[in-house]
């Protein structure tokens, strides 16, 4: 099961999607998607950079990220990783205009070899 996080930007309707899983392993890699939208669309265009923060001090996330033209407005990141177990969010902001961010909450459970 996916997450999905919406957050607007005031009366710019500029907002950032996240769909993550809204269940991981510590330490075990996952993948998520960050799509930009503008009034309700894709934003094609987007090319500012964006940004990963967590509650997790111990994760491994991407660091600044810049939209490409072949991105189309959206962009998989691959190898996101939370160590702690428990409830964390993980959120993607703009770079530049940081009101503009998406977050998701998501659970880390342990590892087996920790149970």
């Amino acid at each position: 099961m996916a997450g999905l996080a919406l957050l607007s930007c005031g009366s710019s309707h500029a907002i950032l999607e996240i769909s993550a899983p809204s269940n991981v392993v510590a330490g075990v890699p996952f993948t998520a998607t960050v799509t930009a939208m503008y009034n309700g669309k894709r934003d094609t265009v987007i090319d500012g950079p964006i940004h990963f923060t967590t509650s997790d001090q111990a994760a491994q996330l991407p660091t600044l990220y810049v939209f490409t033209a072949a991105d189309a407005g959206s962009h998989t990141f691959t190898g996101l990783t939370l160590v702690t177990p428990g409830n964390q969010t993980m959120t993607v902001s703009d770079y530049d205009a940081t009101a503009i961010a998406g977050t998701v909450n998501i659970t880390v459970s342990a590892a087996a070899s920790e149970r």
